[in-house]
């Protein structure tokens, strides 16, 4: 009984260090533009994923600022490939705020629940972000850090395992008349462990 056990556990060790770097993170979306209390609005966006299994596709994120430093959002997203869909919630916290020279901190904590390369996954994360705006062409534009860490907890299994990746971009209103009310995101993200690396490029309509 014992060998089989055995057995078995070396089995799945071997599966999961012979399985591709899969796990999903939904974006840091708008979250570093500086929202007003209870301001939300919804955002569209595109993804790329360029790690193994990679695809294009599209997810919704709703978006609320909760309190004068707290804000929520939450969404879902399909895509190509082997990355068949998510849905997430995040909370973000702003632990010191973007002033003079002192760069905004923020904690952002998220579940998400994806599938996979036909693997059901619930992954719990936190990630510190680093963010500081800055003016040009008469705009602002909030260039932001972080690092996204956690646990994948695999459904069909029971076993889990540790991720972590570095996200950078970049958010600001967009620079046309007619069209400045608008909110938009460029973020790329690249895998640190067993992560993935891609891109999301975000567009997002306030709600009244």
């Amino acid at each position: 009984m014992k060998i089989v056990e055995a057995r078995r556990v070396a089995a799945l060790s071997a599966a999961l260090l012979a399985a591709p770097a899969a796990l999903a993170l939904s974006g840091t979306g708008y979250s570093t533009y500086p929202l007003r209390a209870a301001e939300r609005f919804i955002g569209i966006e595109a993804t790329g994923v360029t790690s193994d299994g990679g695809g294009f596709g599209l997810q919704a994120r709703y978006t609320q600022k909760a309190s004068r430093r707290a804000l929520v959002d939450a969404g879902l997203g399909t895509s190509g490939g082997e990355r068949a869909g998510r849905v997430f919630v995040n909370g973000e916290y702003e632990i010191y705020p973007d002033y003079m020279r002192q760069p905004r901190l923020a904690l952002r904590v998220g579940y998400e629940n994806s599938d996979e390369f036909g693997v059901r996954r619930n992954l719990l994360h936190a990630a510190p972000l680093l963010s500081k705006g800055f003016s040009a062409w008469g705009r602002e534009f909030f260039p932001f850090l972080s690092v996204p860490m956690g646990l994948s907890l695999e459904g069909d299994t029971g076993t889990y395992r540790s991720f972590a990746n570095i996200s950078a971009g970049l958010t600001g209103r967009l620079p046309f008349k007619d069209y400045d009310h608008l909110i938009a995101t460029v973020e790329g993200t690249a895998s640190y462990s067993n992560s993935y690396s891609g891109l999301f490029v975000g567009l997002s309509y306030p709600l009244r």
